[in-house]
């Protein structure tokens, strides 16, 4: 009989290393048993996707011991081994778990989405939405991220909707949370092509200069934002009107705003604190032009004005554009 097992094992090299695991997991299974006082007919789902949450067998096997009362007889508690199996009885901290969005809802809205933050262990959400009291729509979503959202159907009109949220472990509620979302107007919607800059379109003064627009319907305000090309988002001086206003003056002068020649004016209509449209226009600001000449007295040389360029005296495309032009 031995020498036909030895045979048998010769020709089954591959069983030898199988069979060995087998009795070792057996050895290990006994040993977690006793160490326990776990029934021998107990097997807890200790492995696959609890294992890797409780970074070993043997703290999953403890915490469940833990978690399960004794019988009279001293045995745990079968249904209570079940639960665990099952995954329901992990440790769940709820504290975690809050609503984050949104903060409103728009009367003309069909669909919103809410967003929540993760709990960890846990398997799915169920969400839920009420309008009056009434159930609209009911979905369960499966964790997928830290922060999770989804999008449900809600009813247009004013009254505010409530969201539940349900954090689940198989058909068991662990954690819920509820919101009652208020329903707000909806943003105007404005027509931008009809707004404009009208003036000055075709160069700034170096001074006083009166901006003009068309208006646009619904704004509440408008604002006029100077600044430099080079730095077209950070104004060198702005001004902001009510919305019954079609025009503004700013001061241009290089007094005010400093040398720059290269200037981006940018006109806002404002809905609220928020800006509705645009228009926006690259303006070169010129000097301011010379007096008219002394018909009686001969212009002295180097006066800015005579087109000679005079750099001995000072003049330059900074001093006197007019003489000494850009490029001279």
């Amino acid at each position: 009989m031995s020498k036909r097992l030895v045979q048998y094992v010769q020709r089954n090299k591959w069983l030898l290393p199988v069979v060995l695991l087998a009795l070792v997991q057996l050895a290990c299974a006994t040993l977690d048993v006793m160490m326990y006082n776990l029934d021998h007919s107990t097997v807890l789902y200790c492995e696959d996707e609890w294992y890797q949450r409780y970074g070993s067998y043997y703290n999953c096997i403890t915490s469940a011991v833990a978690t399960c009362p004794t019988t009279d007889t001293g045995e745990r508690s079968d249904s209570c081994l079940d639960d665990w199996r099952q995954g329901l009885l992990l440790p769940v901290d709820c504290s975690t778990f809050s609503i984050t969005g949104p903060a409103a809802i728009a009367t003309d809205a069909t669909s919103a989405t809410f967003a929540w933050t993760s709990v960890v262990n846990i398997r799915h959400y169920l969400l839920e939405v009420f309008a009056n009291g009434l159930a609209l729509q009911e979905i369960p979503v499966r964790v997928n991220a830290p922060n999770t959202s989804a999008n449900l159907t809600v009813v247009s009109g004013t009254e505010p909707i409530t969201i539940e949220i349900r954090a689940m472990i198989r058909d068991r509620e662990r954690c819920t949370l509820s919101m009652t979302i208020p329903r707000v107007a909806p943003p105007p919607v404005f027509d931008c092509s009809v707004f404009r800059l009208t003036a000055p379109l075709d160069g700034l003064p170096n001074g006083m200069t009166t901006f003009y627009w068309d208006p646009l319907p619904g704004a509440t305000g408008y604002r006029v934002r100077v600044a430099d090309a080079s730095s077209p988002g950070t104004p060198l001086t702005s001004l902001s009107v009510a919305g019954d206003r079609t025009n503004t003056t700013l001061n241009l002068s290089s007094d005010a705003i400093g040398g720059s020649t290269n200037l981006v004016v940018t006109i806002e209509a404002l809905n609220g604190e928020s800006v509705a449209c645009t228009d926006s226009r690259a303006l070169a600001r010129a000097w301011p032009a010379p007096p008219p000449p002394d018909d009686t007295q001969p212009a002295p040389p180097g006066f800015c004005g005579d087109l000679v360029c005079n750099p001995e005296l000072g003049e330059d495309n900074e001093t006197c554009t007019i003489d000494c032009p850009l490029g001279s």
